[in-house]
């Protein structure tokens, strides 16, 4: 499948940034940054308002104060990813970049220190794998794929709009 070639929706890029929200680390308190800070500033100033993060902030504080289990709070988490993924899906009939980015399938590292932990997936593929342990009974490392995926979001963001008809 041919990679996306045009900025997505404000739409789509909101619901990225909301996936990436839930799947990083924000810290004990939730009061990290939501944004990578290797983001360029500019783009961070662009990119604030989408991804809802006061409501993803509040949704985290809220399962870091019902939940002591760490397992338990990761699971919440990206359960809270998948139905984001899940706004993301319904508006695929209407919403063509939606419809080419849950398509897309991307090349995702799934281990921040080992060799060939890469897998190529589709946006979905790649939450779903999340929760799917190794041979060792390991799962992938939520804080870096949520990284990768606001990456991918300033990839998108950098790209021309959609040209005018």
């Amino acid at each position: 499948m041919e990679p996306v070639r045009y900025r997505p929706s404000v739409f789509v890029l909101s619901r990225l940034m909301e996936i990436s929200g839930y799947l990083r680390d924000l810290g004990e308190f939730n009061i990290g940054p939501f944004m990578a800070p290797h983001i360029p500033e500019n783009i961070q100033v662009e990119l604030s308002g989408m991804g809802n993060e006061a409501g993803v902030r509040r949704m985290l504080k809220a399962i870091h104060a019902e939940s002591t289990d760490g397992s338990i709070r990761l699971s919440r988490r990206l359960g809270h990813a998948l139905d984001a993924l899940k706004t993301l899906q319904s508006k695929a009939d209407t919403d063509n970049s939606a419809a080419e980015i849950l398509r897309e399938k991307r090349k995702y590292e799934f281990n921040e220190f080992l060799p060939g932990g890469a897998k190529t997936l589709t946006l979905e593929e790649m939450l779903r794998e999340l929760s799917t342990p190794d041979l060792l009974g390991v799962t992938a490392c939520m804080n870096f794929l949520g990284g990768q995926l606001q990456d991918y979001v300033v990839e998108l963001y950098n790209r021309p709009p959609l040209p005018k008809k």
